[in-house]
């Protein structure tokens, strides 16, 4: 618990439990949270592994196994500021919404992961219900009653470069281009870069594993619809999740993963 300026680099947070809100970590100041795990905490109400009210950059950490009993299964946030890079945010779940992640105030995620998170009502991977930005993320495995990889409330969601292998429910996400929806066409995404209703098996992502780099990432097959989409001109990150150079070649991958030629 958090309420001044905390930096915790290389730690372990794990099997704890807090009857309200973040089981591992509550943080109600400044916090930066890097090359870390926390998994396997459960939470009374909101945030089974993190809960944000403040401020929190999150970098090069595993959010995993968490549970809470409201909303938010790995990550719960309220607060002014939640930025998350190059993290993995899986196998969490919630009884409500947003198995992985619940946001209700502002947050950026950018290169990073989410994966087999769970939640009984919207949003298996993320239930937005304001602010939220996402760049180069890929989810895939997520599973919800509505919206089981995105669930949108929220005043602005906008999304770029990402990977959506699942379903949105709610209101459509905003798009500033180079997405990939996988299999249907529920996110209301409206950019002529934008791809819906790829299948599976051309989405072509690999199972959540080690593929180096400090979190876990889906590898692009050699085939993937997400490969060399995005014109060099419009390649607004210039490394995958792993820390690899994007891009590889002359345009750059869709997702949190680059693949190499």
């Amino acid at each position: 618990l958090s309420s001044g300026n905390a930096t915790l680099l290389d730690i372990r947070v794990t099997d704890s439990t807090a009857l309200r809100f973040g089981g591992g970590i509550a943080n109600f100041g400044a916090m930066i949270l890097r090359d870390s795990q926390v998994s396997a905490n459960s939470a009374g109400e909101n945030g089974g592994g993190v809960f944000n009210t403040l401020m929190l950059a999150m970098t090069d950490t595993t959010v995993s196994a968490n549970t809470a009993s409201l909303a938010g299964g790995g990550v719960g946030n309220s607060g002014s500021s939640l930025s998350i890079e190059g993290c993995t945010v899986s196998g969490n779940q919630a009884m409500q919404n947003g198995g992985g992640i619940v946001n209700s105030n502002l947050l950026m995620i950018t290169n990073s992961t989410l994966s087999g998170n769970t939640a009984t009502s919207s949003g298996g991977a993320i239930r937005n219900e304001s602010v939220m930005t996402m760049q180069h993320v890929t989810t895939s495995g997520n599973s919800a009653t509505t919206g089981s990889a995105i669930g949108n409330a929220g005043v602005i969601m906008t999304m770029s470069g990402s990977v959506i292998d699942g379903e949105c429910g709610g209101m459509a996400v905003g798009s500033s281009g180079y997405n990939i929806e996988s299999p249907g066409d529920t996110c209301g995404l409206d950019q002529l870069s934008d791809t819906s209703a790829i299948s599976s098996a051309a989405l072509g992502l690999g199972p959540l594993r080690d593929n180096g780099g400090a979190t876990e990432t889906h590898a692009l097959m050699g085939g993937s619809a997400a490969r060399d989409r995005i014109p060099l001109a419009d390649c607004d990150v210039d490394e995958d999740q792993r820390g690899v150079s994007r891009p590889q070649g002359d345009r750059c991958d869709v997702g949190a993963f680059e693949l190499a030629p």
